[in-house]
């Protein structure tokens, strides 16, 4: 008895692996999407998890505006100008907002304080009662200030007035009272944006930078930066003059909050220090967030 033979026929072997390869295509296809949403998930949630930390880093820093300073330099740097840090730390004065410094209507902000620098001592404080000092203040390592250096500190009485400059050191020979602060080798500071290489960064955004005797980037891939005064009234303001009627100062950010899309949407513009210039046209691929927060000046 013959028995049939079962075989495949050459068309029969081309049908079965053009659809492996369809199928092949189409599986890869979904890992690919699949891969690319991970990657971009993971990016926005670091980007959030960074931008969180730099806001925080924000409100600390600028909310110190004026420690350490006696009252001859509590005042406002009416004349502010863009690019002059040299002209603010020369001035008697503790803070400014320099307007529209740039084709995009970007600001800057300057501030003096005695706390920001990272020097280990910068922020330290002490009671001095002629020559007996006391103090609950911390250094940047969490230990307790130590006066005994050759570094340059003040005293001023407690209306923080009539400074009187010294040697740390010698702070427990003085016959002086009042409050002593140590103060860094850096004192003027100025918040500004300057273009990006960030390729994560949508193009023609900017790196916000502090700047003090060098400059130091902070965060990428910003859009715009401005800033008004608060006045103790509770309003909104781009000039003030009587340091009495100032309470502390708001600030607004464009932020890029995501890699580039497939789908565009408009770019927020609107903010409570006025609006955003969208830099490029290719914006509307990234998704952005505006950023308010008002900070109060603590030391005043």
């Amino acid at each position: 008895m013959k028995h049939k033979t079962t075989a495949y026929t050459f068309i029969e072997v081309l049908i079965v692996m053009a659809l492996t390869f369809i199928l092949s295509g189409f599986i890869f296809a979904i890992y690919k999407n699949f891969l690319t949403e991970e990657v971009r998930h993971r990016t926005s949630i670091k980007k959030e998890m960074d931008l969180g930390s730099f806001l925080i880093y924000l409100e600390k820093t600028i909310s110190s505006a004026g420690f350490g300073l006696d009252c001859t330099q509590l005042k406002i740097w009416t004349s502010a100008g863009c690019n002059k840090i040299d002209n603010f730390n020369n001035a008697s004065v503790f803070v400014g907002i320099a307007k529209n410094c740039s084709t995009y209507n970007i600001d800057e902000l300057y501030i003096k304080s005695y706390a920001i620098s990272p020097e280990k001592l910068a922020g330290c404080w002490w009671i001095v009662n002629k020559g007996e000092i006391t103090t609950q203040a911390i250094d940047k390592k969490g230990e307790q200030c130590d006066y005994n250096n050759n570094g340059t500190c003040v005293i001023m009485d407690y209306s923080k007035d009539n400074p009187y400059f010294l040697n740390c050191a010698d702070a427990g020979s003085t016959s002086k009272t009042g409050i002593m602060f140590y103060k860094p080798h850096r004192v003027s500071y100025r918040f500004y944006l300057t273009p990006t290489d960030s390729k994560e960064c949508a193009p023609s955004t900017y790196t916000f930078e502090i700047q003090g005797t060098s400059s130091q980037p902070i965060f990428d891939c910003v859009g715009g930066f401005k800033a008004r005064y608060i006045a103790t009234n509770g309003t909104y303001t781009d000039s003030l003059s009587d340091v009495t009627q100032l309470y502390g100062v708001k600030i607004c950010l464009l932020i890029q909050v995501s890699g580039k899309m497939s789908v565009p949407q408009d770019v927020p513009v609107s903010s409570g220090c006025g609006n955003f210039t969208v830099g490029s046209s290719e914006w509307k691929y990234y998704r952005w967030r505006i950023i308010e927060k008002d900070i109060p000046f603590k030391n005043l």
